[in-house]
């Protein structure tokens, strides 16, 4: 069958998003499943989705040896992420598993690396067995294997949060406002553009994004799919409009904020008093009462 698409990469996604919406792209999904099967990938359910039933054959997880992959399609799209936690650098931790760590390709060693573009190269001549064409950036380079190299190792810091939008999304797929960016009319739907606080959120407004608990506060933009982009000092993160929230006083809030911070200095507040490090003591107070704003006295 002939298909009508386009083949994107981003990091170590292959993504592929249809023009047209037709029951027929899991066919090619369990397709591809088979070519990553006969690759040697080891598939299984993805325990992401064990609870809803429904969403077993669309969602998957996979192994070749130390490589790792997410294959999962909805819709219009199928995306298929590399990854890897077993030989994963130690000073990257990411909480939430190595699944969702950022710029995937820098932390893979130099083996791991090269398994990596030979696999993505297999799964998109697979998937131009179907028709799909390859985006722009894939082509501007022979072979195939040196096109995605040049894209994996392509510093993101090089590309402005604009450039590196249209290289995704093409410059003429929204309607777009002065600024170049979508306009609200193709971002603001079913809640996508509201932040935490359930406060409408614009191309351009100053929010602030945390990000393993690091505080990013910057310019945001639409990424679409209820997605936005925080640009601070030259670094762009990545998040949904429900993480996004206004800081008027960045400089009061924790530089680093994990969940279980109050608890944590509460606990080491009280050793210090104990010791008797009253200039410690200080310090761990004027944090604390930064989580924790004091609460109204109400009147007698």
């Amino acid at each position: 069958m002939s298909r009508l698409g386009t083949i994107r990469l981003y990091d170590t996604k292959v993504l592929v998003w249809e023009e047209t919406v037709e029951e027929s792209i899991r066919s090619v999904y369990r397709s591809v499943l088979g070519r990553l099967r006969f690759r040697g990938f080891k598939l299984a359910r993805d325990p992401n989705v064990s609870h809803l039933k429904s969403l077993w054959p669309f969602f998957h997880i996979g192994q070749k040896g130390p490589l790792e992959l997410t294959a999962q399609t909805m819709g219009r799209c199928m995306e298929f992420a590399f990854f890897q936690s077993v030989r994963r650098p130690a000073k990257y931790p990411n909480t939430n598993g190595a699944r969702y760590d950022f710029h995937e390709f820098s932390l893979f060693p130099r083996d791991l690396r090269l398994v990596c573009v030979l696999e993505i190269c297999k799964l998109l001549e697979k998937l131009l067995e179907y028709g799909y064409e390859l985006e722009p950036q894939l082509t501007e380079a022979t072979p195939l294997a040196r096109a995605v190299l040049n894209v994996l190792e392509r510093p993101r810091s090089e590309e402005a949060p604009l450039a590196d939008f249209n290289r995704r999304w093409q410059r003429d797929r929204f309607e777009r406002g002065p600024d170049g960016w979508p306009t609200p009319k193709e971002y603001a739907h079913c809640g996508y553009d509201l932040d935490r606080d359930q406060v409408p959120i614009r191309s351009g407004d100053l929010c602030a994004l945390r990000v393993n608990g690091r505080l990013f506060n910057g310019v945001a933009h639409p990424q679409m799919n209820s997605g936005w982009s925080v640009t601070c000092g030259g670094t762009t993160v990545h998040g949904t409009s429900r993480e996004l929230f206004r800081c008027e006083r960045p400089d009061l809030e924790p530089r680093r904020f994990f969940r279980d911070a109050t608890d944590r200095l509460r606990r080491e507040l009280v050793r210090e008093l104990k010791l008797k490090n009253y200039a410690r003591v200080s310090q761990m107070a004027a944090a604390l009462a930064r989580l924790e704003p004091p609460q109204a006295v109400a009147a007698e």
